[in-house]
């Protein structure tokens, strides 16, 4: 009887310890794929801030461009820039 009993302890044991190691692994591997998780998700928000930055830059550049055009265009007549005909009229 003591034998037997010994023999489910230490089953139990070696059981427990499988599952300790298996969760241990589990969790490495869940670790590791978290840190990927991470990574990429810092890629991304990179990206993001340097195509917003690109945005608001390409925003600036074509507003100063328009501007110019705005200048250019309301000047007087003698322009031929902005389409004024000879007669001093827009077409």
């Amino acid at each position: 009887m003591v034998e037997e009993l010994t023999a489910l302890v230490a089953k139990t044991v070696s059981e427990s310890h499988e599952q300790i190691r298996a969760a241990e692994q589990f969790l490495a591997g869940l670790t590791d794929r978290l840190g990927e998780l991470e990574a990429y998700m810092q890629r991304g928000s990179t990206l993001r801030d340097e195509s917003l930055a690109g945005g608001r830059e390409l925003d600036r550049v074509v507003r100063g461009q328009v501007r110019d055009i705005e200048s250019r265009c309301s000047r007087p007549p003698s322009s031929t820039s902005c389409g004024w005909t000879s007669a001093g009229t827009s077409p």
